[in-house]
Parts: C-alpha cells; structure tokens; sequence
C-alpha cells in the first residue's frame, strides 16, 4: 500500500510539474576564437533544453499569426537566416557574433564571433541599409557573414575555410558560379558598387552600380550597399542607400540587372524597402509618394523589363517587410500589416520587435526586440 501511495504522489508532482511554463533558455555551446581551417563547434553537454509551446496550432488555418516561442538571447538580432535542408537557423547579433540553432528545438548549436560592426554607428537591418548580412550557397555547403571581412562558414564541418578582404555582403549564384559583393561603403571603385568574383578563385574585376553606368555615383559621403538575388529568373537586385555625410541617408535606389549571361542593366527605381517574389517574377517596393504619403508598389519583369502593375497608399513607410511566396503574403513594419500579392489589406497584426526573415516551408516568422529576444511566430498556416 505504501508503494502504491509512493507512486500516486510521484506521478502527481510529475504531472503538475510538466503543465507548468518555464523561461526559455537554450543551451549555449562553448566559443572558441575563429581561425582559417579551425571549427567553432563544440557540442553542449547539457541536455538541449525544450521551447514550450505558448500557443497551441490551430485546428484549422486561419493565416492569422501568433506568438509561439520567445527565446531571451540577450543581445538584439539586426539579421538571421533559415537553411531549410539543415534545419537550422543563422543569427547574428548587434555585436557580430553569429549564434546557430537547430530548429528542432531551437536549442543553440554552436556561435563565433565575426568582423561585423556597425558602421558608422548605424545597425542596418534596424534601419533599413542592408538586413543581408548571411548568405547561404546550399550548393557548396557555405554560409557566407557579412562584415569588414567577409567570413565563408562551411555549415557541414562548422569550419571558417576563408575570409575575403571585402568590407560588405555576398551573394552567390550556384548557376553561374559567381559571387556578388555590396560594399558597405567605401571610396573610389568601391563604392555603392558591386564587385563580380568567381566561387573558387574568388577573383573578377566587373562592378555593377544601382545607377546602371561603369561609374559611381557623384555624391558625397557613404553608400550602404546592399543586395538581392533571384537566382530562379538569374535577377540581380543591386541597391544603395545613398547618405550625404552625418546621419542624413536618402531614399534606397535599386537597380535591376539580367545576369544570365554577361550582367544586362534594366531600370531602376526608389523607394525604401525591397522585397523578391521568384516564382511569380516580380517584386514589391516602398517609398513616398509626398509630404508623409506613403506607397507600396508592384513591379512585375517581362521581356525584360519592370513594369508597375500596382501601388496603394499606407499609413507608414516600410522599413522592413517579408514576402510568402507560398500564400502570396506581405507582412511590414511599423505599422504591422499584412497585404496580399494583390496589395488587398489584409489584416494588422501587433508584431514583436522587428522583423527578420519568414521560413515558407514551416509557415514561422522571426524577430527581435531592442532586450534581445528572439520571437518565434507561426504564420497561422500549416508547414508546406
């Protein structure tokens, strides 16, 4: 009788125990100095802790999102990534140190610290200038992290294989073989410009401009340049946000360039934020039309061209929008709306922090606030 009596109260303390929520806190792998040839990974001891679920998926798609984790990195998150085939999640903090998790269970798998810094004093994801500072190349294996070397992660071995004299980002086109590079600022040749270089030698001498000439721009001061790649159309999005000294910045100029063959320039256009839609061949822009009249437009490429199919007025500039392919979605900030591709108002939703970037294939939006917490959202449909 007694041992039953034991195992009535033993399961009891195990039920309410196991109801109740606990603060997240992932389990962080050790940090070793990054050199050529060395990995950062060292695998945690402690058992990887679980992320609660805060809000039940709903029975039935609603595409309305909501919160379902918050995880307190300590440190603010200016830009992240997802490798859907690894099932991982790039980070990367204010003070430049890359953080990987699994997303299985978001725990930490490893982190390093790289040679981003704001410059200048400005954080660009948190304002707009760049927010791609990780670039995947899934063909070769490769993250590369932006900064005033660009670092080149082999994400199988977690092992730093090269860094590149470059200060700004990269993107790599696993058609052509060929790496673009945006420089953060610079002067001469370098600025506003990016610079062509192939994926093994990593030696090119071409340079594109948002401009669209063989010249940068005339202006003074710096130019936050800044990319986007549409590697099914083999489009190069090549954007500048031009600033005139001090923390006066003007509007993003993005340019559009065909690169199937040699670089091919096609227009370009102003605004304030860019977004890319591959599969339908388009993509979406903001700006100000005039005194605080604010647009989001659409732009859709044929023969060659982009041609403005839509545009309607908003409350708010967009600094930072994300687009779902998969359910043809745009969700922005700050005033946290949701549009579809056919810019109807969809609904507004109270987002957390800033927004970072959408995994489409498990339907989860991330984000971060200024207390550096990482917040996981379901976009309220279910993972493709």
């Amino acid at each position: 009788m007694r041992v039953v009596r034991f195992l009535i109260i033993l399961l009891f303390v195990c039920l309410t125990a196991c109801s109740g929520r606990a603060t997240v806190q992932p389990a962080i792998a050790t940090i070793t100095p990054i050199s050529v040839g060395q990995s950062p990974l060292e695998t945690p001891t402690a058992k990887p802790t679980e992320i609660p679920t805060v809000v039940p998926t709903p029975t039935q798609e609603t595409g309305v999102p909501f919160i379902v984790s918050q995880i307190p990195l300590g440190t603010p998150i200016v830009d992240a990534l997802v490798n859907p085939i690894a099932n991982q999640l790039y980070l990367i903090d204010i003070q430049g140190k890359l953080k990987i998790l699994d997303l299985t269970d978001y725990t930490e798998m490893a982190s390093l610290q790289t040679d981003f810094q704001a410059f200048n004093g400005y954080v660009y994801s948190q304002n707009g200038f760049s927010g791609d500072l990780l670039s995947l190349d899934i063909e070769h294996d490769r993250l590369y992290i932006g900064g005033n070397n660009i670092i080149i992660l082999d994400i199988v071995s977690q092992t730093v294989i090269d860094e590149l004299s470059f200060s700004g980002t990269a993107k790599v086109n696993p058609i052509s073989n060929q790496i673009y590079l945006a420089a953060f600022g610079g002067d001469g040749d370098e600025k506003c410009g990016v610079k062509i270089i192939d994926t093994e030698t990593f030696e090119g001498d071409i340079l594109l401009y948002p401009n669209g000439t063989k010249d940068p721009p005339p202006i003074m001061g710096a130019c936050f340049g800044s990319m986007l790649l549409d590697v099914k159309n083999q489009i190069l999005y090549v954007t500048g946000r031009l600033c005139s000294g001090g923390s006066s910045c003007g509007s993003l100029l993005a340019s559009l360039f065909y690169i199937s063959e040699s670089p091919q320039y096609v227009g370009s256009t102003g605004g304030d934020a860019l977004v890319v839609d591959p599969m339908r061949n388009r993509f979406f822009n903001t700006g100000e039309l005039g005194y605080r009249e604010y647009v989001i437009s659409r732009y859709e490429n044929n023969d060659q061209k982009m041609d403005r199919t839509l545009r309607v007025t908003v409350p708010n500039l967009w600094r930072k929008f994300l687009y779902d392919p998969v359910h043809d979605r745009l969700y922005g900030e700050p005033n946290d709306s949701v549009f579809d591709g056919d810019l109807n108002l969809l609904m507004e939703v109270d987002f957390p922090g800033i927004l970072l970037t959408i995994d489409s294939k498990n339907q989860t939006i991330y984000t971060s606030d200024e207390e550096g917490n990482l917040y996981i959202l379901s976009t309220g449909f279910s993972p493709n």
